[in-house]
């Protein structure tokens, strides 16, 4: 008689994967390893998952990946026209979503750090590069949102792009470093507050 899967390993399994993704990366990575992290026997991480691609499709469910990139598209759009934020209410989207945000990251920490720092190997591999152009794309129509619009020159469009790059390698360092979801906000609030600090001198270069 086949013994029956339990729910509980499926998951203690899945959160031991996203440790060891996050920290070895999806190629270094070994089954093994895993089975050591959750306590069970190689065998029986088989038993539940055919392949370490299927263990890391559970760790990191492309739903995640959509919504962070959503997240942060609706971040940089909800500063459209506005030259300072800080001229913004509490209630703004702008806040709203950047709260939203922050929390994502803190109760999904692992996964972000896997998807924007330990990807290779997987179909995320290109993601961080890709969310870099997206952000220094959707930072350049906002230039242009502002009145009188900025037409931001292939300069600043370079280091724009080196910008964001830097960036998303922050937050993956930030993510790394600080555990404690309040940690996380509070160092992240400060990179961003810089970040836009920074940004300002850019567009008015």
């Amino acid at each position: 008689m086949a013994q029956r899967l339990k729910p509980e390993i499926r998951e203690r399994i899945v959160r031991a994967a996203r440790a060891v993704f996050a920290d070895r990366g999806f190629l270094r990575a070994g089954m093994a390893d895993i089975a050591a992290a959750a306590g069970v026997s190689v065998g029986n991480v088989y038993r539940y998952f055919v392949n370490k691609e299927e263990l890391f499709d559970r760790a990191v469910p492309p739903e995640a990946v959509r919504q962070l990139s959503d997240l942060m598209e609706r971040r940089v759009k909800g500063m459209s026209g506005v030259a300072d934020v800080a001229e913004l209410s509490a209630d703004a989207p702008f806040y709203l979503v950047t709260a939203e945000l922050m929390s994502f990251a803190a109760e999904r920490r692992l996964e972000v750090v896997i998807m924007l720092g330990r990807a290779e190997g997987t179909p995320y591999a290109g993601y961080a590069r890709q969310l870099a152009g997206d952000l220094t794309r959707w930072a350049a129509e906002y230039a242009a949102s502002l009145a009188p619009p900025k037409q931001l020159s292939d300069l600043q469009i370079f280091l724009l792009g080196r910008i964001y790059e830097n960036f998303i390698t922050t937050i993956v360092r930030i993510l790394e470093r600080f555990t404690v979801p309040e940690e996380i906000v509070a160092a992240a609030g400060l990179f961003s507050r810089c970040h836009l600090a920074g940004l300002r001198e850019l567009f008015n270069s």
